[in-house]
């Protein structure tokens, strides 16, 4: 796999047309940060094109397709997404592209051939794939054909976005003194990638760029900082309605909790109710965004029932629906026509 990966990077050059997709969380983020730097150090230019995708197995879709053949992308590559999960799509763009899948997320099939390498966590490492996260994996690769050792603070950032600061906390430490900042204060500015990442989606094209040359101190008083306050406000009213107004199955150890905001909120969301209001349970939460597939995501942490695996077989026979994702923490989307459907299936599964 190592040199798989090795021969793909080697044999890019300026010439080259080069498409970057990346999760729009702060582990995606942070990765395709490393990325760009390592490809800019190694062959003098970032990516041509990046393109920001909200859910991991959604990337690759038919518009996607249409733009980077109108755009003549050659080379294509993906972090923390699992373009895996739709053979149809990615065979498609076999045909006009050489693609590069970096991620963390589940297996679904083994796509390596004569036009893609993908590299899985869970291929290099025995450790839980949902806690090696792609920031991390895209450092440790890359690191090995050029220095990044000051951007350690970025893979750092991605690992509390994706929550595997306990299986990297020497990690975390010394990424934090190289950039003169406190572990705290990365957890700050993970905050600040959610806060945009929820309240102002589009926000991530500049913050990008922030990021790639700002230093940590200057992003904790920049203006993207200012974002938080109001995150926070959201996030707190909706875990005030949740513990409030959800559904929960005693019997079954499941929370479900649906609600409407245009702020993409769920995910934060989802960490603040599994970690602090109901460790130990099911807990799933589906956000109308008032247009569109109605949006879910599961999560629990003891990792007594894989919340990938449960979405997957909940959406089963929904034309329309996906789902994917990690043992502890999954996502994906429905048609809003189905969600009484969607939560029959979840409650005979569970």
């Amino acid at each position: 796999m190592l040199r798989k990966f090795d021969n793909y990077i080697k044999s890019l050059s300026k010439e080259d047309r080069i498409a970057l997709f990346h999760h729009s969380d702060a582990d995606g983020f942070c990765a395709a940060l490393l990325v760009s730097r390592a490809l800019e150090q190694l062959i003098g230019k970032k990516p041509d094109f990046r393109f920001v995708v909200p859910v991991p197995g959604s990337a690759l879709n038919a518009e996607h397709l249409a733009e980077l053949k109108a755009k003549g992308a050659n080379k294509l590559i993906s972090v923390d997404l699992s373009l895996d999960q739709n053979l149809i799509h990615l065979k498609k763009a076999e045909k006009i592209m050489e693609i590069l899948i970096l991620d963390h997320h589940k297996l679904y099939n083994d796509v390596n051939g004569e036009k893609t390498v993908m590299v899985k966590s869970q291929m290099l490492s025995e450790i839980e794939p949902s806690h090696y996260c792609a920031s991390k994996l895209s450092y440790d690769l890359f690191s090995r054909l050029t220095p990044l050792e000051k951007y350690g603070w970025w893979a750092a950032v991605g690992i509390i976005g994706d929550m595997g600061d306990k299986q990297w906390t020497d990690f975390l430490e010394s990424a934090a003194k190289k950039a003169g900042i406190t572990v705290e204060q990365l957890n700050n500015i993970e905050e600040i990638i959610s806060a945009v990442e929820s309240m102002s989606f589009s926000g991530l094209y500049g913050l990008f760029s922030v990021f790639y040359s700002a230093n940590p101190k200057e992003l904790l008083t920049g203006e993207y900082a200012k974002k938080v306050e109001d995150f926070r406000k959201e996030l707190s009213r909706y875990a005030k309605d949740a513990k409030e107004n959800a559904e929960i199955f005693p019997e079954k150890g499941l929370v479900f909790y649906f609600f409407e905001s245009g702020h993409q909120i769920k995910s934060a969301l989802i960490n603040e109710l599994a970690i602090n209001a109901w460790p130990g349970k099911t807990v799933v939460v589906v956000q109308d965004f008032g247009e569109g597939d109605l949006r879910i995501s599961a999560r629990r942490e003891d990792f007594k029932i894989k919340v990938n695996e449960l979405l997957e077989k909940a959406v089963n026979g929904i034309e329309g629906a996906r789902a994917g994702g990690h043992a502890p923490a999954a996502g994906g989307r429905i048609p809003r026509e189905t969600l009484e459907t969607f939560k029959r299936n979840l409650l005979k599964l569970v």
